[in-house]
């Protein structure tokens, strides 16, 4: 149960049916900088059978202080992503990045983005996800989204699709992610 008194633990108010049955692969680092590693999520339908491959939507979270931040991932919100996207039938991916101390660092956090997207796309087949409905960077954070956007199109991408609008606005099914 999350605590009300405590805005980090907060879920999200839409839920699915077995929305708690997600299985979740925690902790999978994709980068180390310095001593701090940054880690991942992956979050399976209950019904994933090892082997199969799975639409992926990879979730990006929003700019704040860095002790703040480290533990993004772990926000009752982004479980509740990952979990809701499960539920859906996708597989879905949360990651801890590091702030851009107010928009001042922003290719640091660029790269923590975009190193991300290359870790799991190139651990695809492992991860059981089908790297052709594989859509990244479904942000909660226009403000940051905008800028790390502007700064991977201007060279710093690895030719990953990104979705370019905050996640309470997205419809699932324009994005072709059905798990059918």
């Amino acid at each position: 149960m999350a605590d009300k008194d405590n805005p980090l633990q907060m879920r999200l108010v839409y839920s699915l049916p077995g929305i708690q049955l997600a299985r979740v692969r925690r902790d999978e680092v994709y980068k180390t900088v310095g001593d701090l590693a940054l880690a991942y999520d992956v979050y399976y339908p209950p019904d994933f059978v090892e082997g199969e491959q799975r639409p992926c939507v990879v979730f990006i979270h929003g700019e704040g202080p860095a002790e703040i931040l480290k533990n993004a991932k772990d926000w009752g919100q982004y479980v509740s992503w990952g979990q809701l996207a499960a539920a859906s039938g996708l597989i879905g991916v949360t990651f801890n990045h590091r702030s851009s101390e107010w928009f001042t660092n922003l290719p640091e956090v660029a790269s923590d983005v975009d190193d991300l997207m290359s870790h799991v796309r190139q651990n695809a087949a492992g991860l059981g996800i089908d790297d052709d409905r594989f859509r990244g960077g479904i942000n909660c954070d226009t403000r940051c989204a905008r800028r790390i956007v502007c700064l991977s199109i201007s060279g710093s991408s690895q030719g990953i699709p990104r979705a370019r609008h905050p996640f309470p606005m997205l419809n699932l099914d324009a994005l072709e992610l059905t798990a059918e």
